[in-house]
């Protein structure tokens, strides 16, 4: 009597198998492809935007103008100094803190340049047709417009807006205030160098008495503006030169 044949359970199951790992393996390249593609594309891109941020054409270099500061000289760029934001709250340490500008010559005229600059802009934003003749601070810091100046009330309101720039006009005062003072004792200083007895200091001393009291009064000290908004200095009256 024939016996019927069993099935081959050795065969199908090794078949199985390999169709599994043939599966899996199919897997596996696909998603080492997918992964594979992009990773590809990702550096692609990231390659073309490092590319794009180093090409001296595509980017703008920011102007710099060196200035003493109480850091030495820096390079410094004013439109962010005189951004118009507020301050920090505080500083972890005193090297934290920003530069601050010495009342040198080199420096009020710098500012000066710039200032003129963003101060002919706001007047051509505004459409405020003439700057003021001139432009004086008090004691405390608030600013003076003369009084039949007609767009006072325009430029004090492009000003508020442009905290930055009415910063930077108010450090130009301050500057220039420092340094005509200054000047005022150079001759002081230059006679007391070449005194040669005590009879000459206490005379050089009795002469630039005025200068030397704490209460000794102070140049009256205006920005003055042609219509167009050049900004000048003057002292007194008078136009200071700064060199």
């Amino acid at each position: 009597m024939i016996q019927p044949s069993l099935p081959n359970h050795t065969t199908h199951k090794t078949a199985t198998h390999q169709a599994l790992e043939n599966n899996t393996a199919l897997r596996n390249k696909a998603n080492t492809q997918n992964f594979s593609d992009i990773l590809s594309d990702t550096l692609r891109k990231n390659n073309a935007t490092q590319n794009t941020q180093l090409n001296p054409q595509t980017v703008a270099e920011v102007p710099k103008t060196p200035l003493n500061t109480d850091k030495g000289t820096l390079d410094i760029d004013l439109d962010q100094y005189f951004s118009g934001e507020k301050p920090p709250t505080g500083f972890s340490n005193l090297k934290a803190l920003p530069p601050l500008f010495l009342p040198s010559a080199q420096n009020i005229k710098a500012l000066s340049t710039h200032a003129s600059s963003r101060f002919k802009q706001m007047l051509s934003d505004y459409n405020i047709p003439a700057a003021s003749q001139s432009m004086a601070y008090g004691t405390s810091g608030e600013m003076h417009l003369p009084a039949n100046y007609p767009y006072a009330a325009e430029l004090k309101q492009a000003l508020k807006e442009n905290p930055g720039l009415n910063r930077e006009l108010s450090t130009i005062n301050a500057l220039s205030s420092h340094y005509v003072e200054i000047l005022k004792r150079v001759p002081f200083t230059e006679e007391m160098s070449s005194a040669n007895s005590q009879v000459a200091i206490n005379n050089i001393i009795a002469k630039y008495s005025h200068l030397l009291n704490d209460n000794h009064s102070y140049s009256s000290l205006a920005l003055s503006f042609s219509k167009e908004g050049t900004l000048s200095v003057i002292a007194d009256g008078t136009p200071v030169t700064f060199s």
